[in-house]
């Protein structure tokens, strides 16, 4: 599979403000990671890998369900820099706001709204997991 790369954008046009700060954020993970070539299914397996280690060591330790809180942080900061992105610098980027993009099909705004959805999917193995150990009786 060929994964769609997001386009180059220039972030001088998002200058002095908390958009270039994620913007710059992106760029760290695109250069130094190489973020904009993951593949999102594989981004999902090494999520089912690295979220079930977490769950066999560390369990529910001093009240916590570590691989949820886990999970939940980094999706829900990540999701937020996505959506700040989307509302705040994605027409002044590229010219088309959100979610005109989207319904034009013309993919990812940067490697980050791929990553986000694939973390999550990935979480999903364990949602559904625990929804089968819960059972059929889901009112308790």
């Amino acid at each position: 599979m060929t994964v769609r790369p997001p386009p180059t954008l220039d972030s001088t046009l998002v200058e002095g403000t908390v958009s270039e700060w994620i913007l710059s954020f992106v760029e760290f993970i695109d250069r130094w990671g190489g973020a904009a070539e993951w593949e999102p299914r594989l981004i999902g397996l090494v999520t089912v890998v690295v979220l079930g280690i977490i769950r066999l060591t560390c369990k529910d330790a001093y009240g916590v369900t570590w691989y949820q809180f886990i999970h939940a942080i980094f999706s829900g900061y990540l999701s937020f820099m996505a959506v700040w992105l989307n509302f705040f610098a994605a027409e002044t980027l590229t010219g088309t706001q959100e979610p005109l993009r989207s319904f034009l099909c013309e993919g990812p705004l940067t490697s980050l709204h791929r990553i986000v959805p694939a973390i999550t999917m990935g979480f999903g193995f364990f949602d559904i997991l625990d929804g089968i150990g819960h059972g059929f009786d889901f009112v308790r």
